[in-house]
């Protein structure tokens, strides 16, 4: 859930669960948040990534048929920002069932 954003644009501060924290807003890392967290699956085993984009680093795989919570999607849908039990963080968008 998104909670707010610095004064000067270029941090959110969001909650996953009962952690808090703050984003870095790169142009391509802007989170749309879902209204609701959506679940989906993992098709295919994927790289977790830090950010939306691939040379952000991989926070370890996630496995085709994992069950996961969609949390938000990246401004141009490619990435989707998602909760894997504790861990969070983006895959590609085309990766979810």
């Amino acid at each position: 859930m998104v909670l707010g954003a610095s004064v000067d644009g270029n941090w959110t501060h969001i909650q996953v669960g009962e952690q808090f924290g703050w984003v870095l807003n790169h142009r391509h890392n802007r989170l749309l948040e879902h209204s609701e967290p959506h679940p989906a699956a993992i098709n295919h085993t994927v790289p977790l990534r830090s950010g939306s984009h691939g040379s952000y680093a991989s926070l370890g795989n996630v496995t085709q048929g994992t069950s996961v919570i969609m949390l938000g999607t990246s401004a141009d849908g490619s990435w989707t920002h998602i909760q894997v039990g504790a861990r969070v963080g983006w895959v590609l968008s085309h990766r979810l069932n």
